[in-house]
């Protein structure tokens, strides 16, 4: 069988192809053409034959190559016979892509490059439009309560952890009982190692997992739940224990327990959605108007109005929060000089502390 039919595409392919390339070769016989063949390259002639008509004269070229190539094949091995079929193949396939798009309009190439772009912007959309979170919870370590901490798929969820001051609270250990289903990273995210990030690996699925913190023997546990359309992006776990990285002659207020829950809020950069900006003389942090009372935050102490509803965060460095009744002016201690700092509802130009420490004079 493979002699009739390497013999016959010669006969069909040396009248009209050998004279115009390779007229002081010698056509080889079917004999040899036949011997040489491996059974993957018989197949393709076959094919190339059944199909002859509606061959280009590119292709024809092609199938003379391979014939030809039977021939001198004495020297070579059967892999290299499959490795040079599978160039011809590719060269055609080349030849052809070539052909048809020098052959098409440009603008039906614009239309199917953008439709190829839709189709693949449609398959990585997601379903479901997903909502972030990004708010505190306050926990007592002493009250056994599972915090359930919904990640959307594919999204990642932030946990940091603080005490009752907002100082930083190391996580010694944890214990991670997710299997594959999320990832928990908390090695060298920041200095004080009191970031845990989660990962949402598989759909629909829950997890769990126990974070004991530093100096703390009972352990805070998470769950952790898969979802579609919510995701925790930032989530503060206010300890209601206090954190070895807390010096506690540097708190201000004399009970945490008794400060307002919105400074947690300030402090944590949660700001509440009634409260209103308000405009400040000197570039020393930023304050809010809320219920008739300034919600401050800023790295310098307030000096009057006195006030006792004040809180010393540590969440995103040393921050003080206050609340107050409202007032004009207020007098901070800036880089150790006091400063009359002016409040108002209304912009105006702010002055840059390190450039004025004196304070400003108010007609």
């Amino acid at each position: 069988m493979k002699f009739w039919i390497i013999y016959f595409a010669w006969f069909i392919l040396s009248s009209n192809l050998w004279a115009t390339q390779l007229d002081s070769t010698n056509p080889p016989s079917a004999d040899e053409l036949a011997s040489y063949a491996s059974q993957q390259e018989m197949k393709f002639i076959e094919s190339q034959l059944a199909n002859l008509e509606n061959l280009s004269e590119i292709e024809k070229q092609q199938l003379r190559r391979l014939i030809i190539d039977i021939k001198i094949r004495e020297s070579k091995n059967i892999a290299e016979n499959e490795q040079r079929l599978k160039q011809v193949q590719s060269e055609i396939k080349q030849q052809q892509w070539i052909a048809s798009t020098f052959q098409t309009k440009p603008e039906n190439i614009i239309k199917t490059r953008q439709l190829t772009e839709e189709v693949d912007r449609a398959q990585q959309a997601p379903i479901f439009k997903v909502t972030h979170l990004n708010h505190t919870l306050e926990i007592n370590l002493n009250e056994p309560k599972a915090i359930d901490i919904p990640i959307a798929i594919n999204w990642g969820a932030t946990i940091i952890f603080v005490d009752r001051f907002g100082s930083p609270f190391p996580i010694q250990s944890i214990g991670d009982f997710t299997g594959n289903k999320f990832t928990l990273n908390s090695t060298e995210i920041i200095e004080q190692n009191n970031v845990l990030t989660v990962i949402n690996n598989i759909s629909y699925t829950k997890g769990n997992a126990s974070i004991f913190l530093a100096g703390q023997n009972l352990p805070l546990m998470l769950t952790f739940t898969s979802n579609q359309e919510v995701n925790t992006s930032r989530l503060i776990i206010r300890v209601q224990q206090i954190s070895p990285l807390t010096q506690q002659e540097s708190i201000k207020p004399v009970s945490a327990e008794g400060v307002n829950r919105t400074l947690y809020q300030i402090a944590d950069y949660q700001i509440p959605a009634d409260a209103k900006s308000l405009y400040l003389s000197h570039n020393i942090g930023n304050a809010w108007l809320k219920d008739g009372f300034i919600l401050l935050r800023t790295p310098y102490l307030l000096l009057s109005p006195y006030t006792p509803e004040a809180l010393e965060s540590h969440t995103n460095g040393i921050e003080n929060v206050y609340r107050l009744p409202f007032y004009s002016q207020m007098l901070l201690n800036i880089n150790s000089k006091k400063v009359m700092v002016s409040v108002s509802k209304e912009p105006m130009q702010q002055i840059n502390i390190n450039q004025s420490t004196e304070g400003v004079k108010h007609g």
